[in-house]
C-alpha cells in the first residue's frame, strides 16, 4: 500500500497554516494534530487485521496430532493445512513489508515537514508569536514522529515473532513434510506385522498335530475306559445276582424283625437319662411304629412282666412328637391309655411318653400301651432301638450304575464336541487371517484373538479331562456303594454302615502281627468311621461274645499324633471317641497303637495301648 499521499496531505495542511501566527491558535493546532492521528489510525488498521489472521495459525500450532495409526487418514488434511499456512505466512510477510515501507515513508515525509517548518521558524517576515506557534507545531510533529517510530518498532518485533513462529511450525512439520517417506515407513510397519503373523500362523499350524495327538490319546483312553466299564458292569451284575441274604434281620440280643429293640435293665432312669444311656450304646430311644407297638407290648409283658419303659415321644402342646423322626403321634388311635392327649390340651403333666406294661388288670388288654408320664418324677427302664442301615436292593444298584454310565457317556460326548468346536474355531481363525485385507484390520488384535483361541482350546481339553476323571470317580463311588454286598456270612465278613469288617479271634496278636495277618487275607487293619465306631463295638460284644480281649484297629502314633495307617488320615486328639483317662496327648510315642475297647466304656472305645500288647484282630475289606 502506497502511503505517499499522506505526506502530501501533511504538507498541504502545513502549507495552509495562516501567515499570521495569531491566526493558528491552540485549537487550530489541536485540530490539525487530531486530523493527522485519525488518518494515521485508519492507515494502521490493516496491521490489526493481520494480527487477527494469525489466530488460526496459533490454534493450529497448539493442536494435538493424532496417533500414528490415524496419521495416514489425516495426510490430506495436513497437506491442505500446511499449504494454507504457508500462503498465510507469505501474505503476512507481504503485509509486514508493506508496513515497514510505509513507516519509512511516513518517517521521511515527517522529516521533510519538520525541515520545512523549521525553515520557516526564522522567517523574518513573521512575527515572534507566529514563529513560536510554528515551533510548537514542530514539537507536536516530533511527538507524532516518535509515536510512528514506536509503532514501527513494535510492528518489527511482531513481524520477527511471526517469522520465528513460522520457523517453529516448519520444524514441527518436518516429520511429515516428506509424505513419501512417511508412507514408506507406514508400509514397512504393516509389512513387519504381516511377516510376524505369517510366522505365528506357521507356529499355530505346527501345534495342530500336537492337538490331534492329544485327541487321539484321549480317544484311546476313552475306548479302554469303556472296555473296563463293560467288564465291571458284568462283574457287578454277577455280584448282585449272588447277593441274596437278608440285611434287615436283627442282631443277636435284639427282638422284632422290622425294627430291632433291646431293654437296658441295669437301672431305672428319667426320660432324659434314658435317651443318654441308649446313645452311649450306639442306639436311640425307641420309636415303635403303630403296627409294631401292640405285639411289642405283649412280648415285653411275657419276658419282663409288669414294668414300663421310656420311649422317644414328648409333648408339644396338645400333641406328642417322636423326637428323632419329628413325626406326630396320632392321638385318636386305640393305642392310648386313659391319658391320651386331646387337641388343644396344654396340660404340662405327663410330658414324656412311656410304653405301659404295668397294671395286672392290663394283662389281657394289651391294646392301650401309650401312657404319658412326668419326664423326671418317675424312673423307668430305657427301651432302645437299633437303626438298621438301609441296604440297596440289587435293582436299585443296577439303576444307580446305569445312571452313572449315562452321566459318563454324556461327559464323553461333551468332551468330543468341545474338542471339535475348539479345532473348528482355530481353523476358521486361520482362514480368516489368510483372506483378510491386512491394511483394513487390526492385525495385532487378530493375532491376540488366535492366541486366545489356542489357550481356550487347551483349557477346554484340560477341563474335559477333569470331567472324564470325575465321571470315572463317580462310577467308582457307585462300585464302593456295593461294598456291603461283599459282606457275605459265608466269608465271615459283616457290614456296618458302608464298611466291611472281619474279626479274627483265633488267637491274640501284637499290633504288627495283626496288621500282617490282615494283609495276608487281602484286607487292612480296620479303620472305622467315627459314626460306626460305637456301633461296631456293640456289635462285636453282642454277636461275638468277646471277653478278656479288645481288638486292634489301624491307628498308630508317629511321635506327634495318631494316624490311620492305610488312609493317612489324622485321628484328632479332640475326637470324642477317645477314652477319658487316655488322652492321646500323653500317648503319642511310636510304641503306642490304637485299640477298640469291647468290655467297658461303650461311648468312648478308642484307647492307646502299647503295640506289643496281645489283642484280637479286626480287619477291613478295602
Amino acid at each position: 500500500m502506497d502511503w505517499s499521499w499522506m505526506c502530501i496531505v501533511l504538507f498541504l495542511l502545513t502549507s495552509a497554516l495562516p501567515q499570521d501566527a495569531a491566526a493558528c491558535d491552540d485549537d487550530c493546532k489541536a485540530a490539525i494534530t487530531q486530523e493527522f492521528r485519525i488518518i494515521l489510525k485508519q492507515e494502521l488498521q490493516p496491521v490489526n487485521l493481520i494480527l487477527n489472521e494469525l489466530k488460526p495459525i496459533y490454534e493450529f500450532l497448539n493442536g494435538k496430532f493424532k496417533p500414528l495409526n490415524d496419521m495416514q487418514k489425516e495426510v490430506g488434511t495436513i497437506r491442505r493445512d500446511t499449504r494454507d499456512t504457508f500462503v498465510i505466512s507469505e501474505q503476512l510477510l507481504q503485509h509486514t513489508q508493506t508496513i515497514v515501507t510505509t513507516q519509512e515513508s511516513i518517517s521521511n515525509n515527517l522529516h521533510s515537514v519538520k525541515a520545512n517548518v523549521e525553515s520557516r521558524e526564522y522567517d523574518t517576515n513573521l512575527s515572534k508569536e507566529s514563529n513560536n506557534g510554528i515551533k510548537d507545531l514542530v514539537i507536536s510533529l516530533e511527538n507524532i514522529v516518535k509515536e510512528v517510530k514506536l509503532t514501527s518498532n513494535n510492528t518489527s518485533k511482531i513481524t520477527m515473532q511471526i517469522q520465528q513462529d513460522i520457523k517453529d511450525f516448519e520444524t514441527l512439520l518436518e516429520p511429515i513434510n516428506d509424505l513419501n517417506s512417511f508412507e514408506n515407513k507406514s508400509n514397512q510397519i504393516l509389512q513387519d506385522i504381516e511377516k510376524g503373523l505369517v510366522v505365528f500362523e506357521k507356529q499355530l499350524n505346527a501345534t495342530i498335530p500336537d492337538n490331534n495327538m492329544i485327541i487321539e490319546q484321549m480317544e484311546k483312553y476313552l475306548e479302554e475306559m469303556n472296555k473296563k466299564i463293560t467288564i465291571s458292569d458284568q462283574v457287578i451284575l454277577n455280584t448282585l445276582l449272588m447277593a441274596g441274604q437278608d440285611h434287615h434281620r436283627c442282631p443277636e440280643g435284639f427282638f422284632v424283625s422290622t425294627q430291632c429293640f433291646t431293654v437296658l435293665r441295669e437301672q431305672g432312669t428319667t426320660w432324659n437319662e434314658a435317651g443318654q444311656r441308649c446313645r452311649s450304646q450306639g442306639l436311640v430311644l425307641a420309636e415303635p411304629t403303630d403296627t409294631v407297638v401292640v405285639p411289642l407290648r405283649r412280648f415285653l409283658l411275657q419276658i419282663y412282666g409288669s414294668v414300663s419303659f421310656w420311649i422317644n415321644g414328648q409333648r408339644d402342646g396338645g400333641k406328642f412328637i417322636w423326637q428323632r423322626t419329628n413325626k406326630t403321634l396320632v392321638s385318636n388311635t386305640g393305642i392310648w391309655s386313659s391319658r391320651q392327649p386331646a387337641p388343644g390340651d396344654l396340660d404340662s403333666s405327663g410330658d414324656c411318653l412311656s410304653l405301659w406294661v404295668l397294671e395286672e388288670d392290663w394283662r389281657n388288654d394289651t391294646s392301650l400301651p401309650y401312657h404319658p408320664h412326668d419326664c423326671s418324677d418317675i424312673q423307668l427302664y430305657p427301651l432302645c432301638e437299633r437303626i438298621l442301615q438301609k441296604v440297596m436292593s440289587p435293582k436299585d444298584h443296577l439303576l444307580m450304575l446305569e445312571e452313572n454310565m449315562d452321566k459318563t457317556e454324556k461327559y464323553i460326548s461333551l468332551t468330543l464336541d468341545t474338542i471339535e468346536n475348539s479345532i473348528s474355531t482355530i481353523l476358521e481363525a486361520v482362514e480368516t487371517l489368510q483372506d483378510r485385507d491386512l491394511h483394513d484390520y487390526p492385525l495385532l488384535d487378530l493375532a491376540a484373538n488366535i492366541s486366545t483361541n489356542q489357550i481356550e482350546f487347551e483349557r477346554k481339553v484340560s477341563t474335559t479331562i477333569d470331567k472324564i476323571e470325575n465321571g470315572i470317580s463317580t462310577i467308582k463311588d457307585g462300585f464302593r456303594s456295593l461294598r456291603s454286598l461283599r459282606c457275605l456270612d459265608s466269608e465271615g465278613l459283616f457290614s456296618l454302615s458302608t464298611q466291611c469288617f472281619k474279626l479274627f479271634q483265633d488267637k491274640s496278636r501284637s499290633w504288627t502281627d495283626a496288621n500282617s495277618h490282615c494283609e495276608t487275607h487281602g484286607l487292612i487293619l480296620a479303620e472305622p468311621s467315627d459314626s460306626a465306631a460305637v456301633g461296631m463295638r456293640n456289635y462285636l460284644k453282642e454277636n461275638y461274645g468277646i471277653s478278656g480281649y479288645d481288638v486292634w484297629l489301624g491307628g498308630k502314633a508317629d511321635g506327634s499324633k495318631f494316624v490311620w495307617q492305610d488312609s493317612g488320615r489324622t485321628l484328632r486328639s479332640d475326637n470324642t471317641l477317645w477314652h477319658a483317662n487316655k488322652s492321646p496327648g500323653s500317648y503319642i510315642a511310636t510304641k503306642y497303637c490304637l485299640m477298640l475297647l469291647i468290655g467297658d466304656y461303650p461311648g468312648t472305645p478308642y484307647y492307646p495301648n502299647e503295640c506289643s500288647s496281645p489283642q484280637f484282630t479286626l480287619c477291613e475289606a478295602k
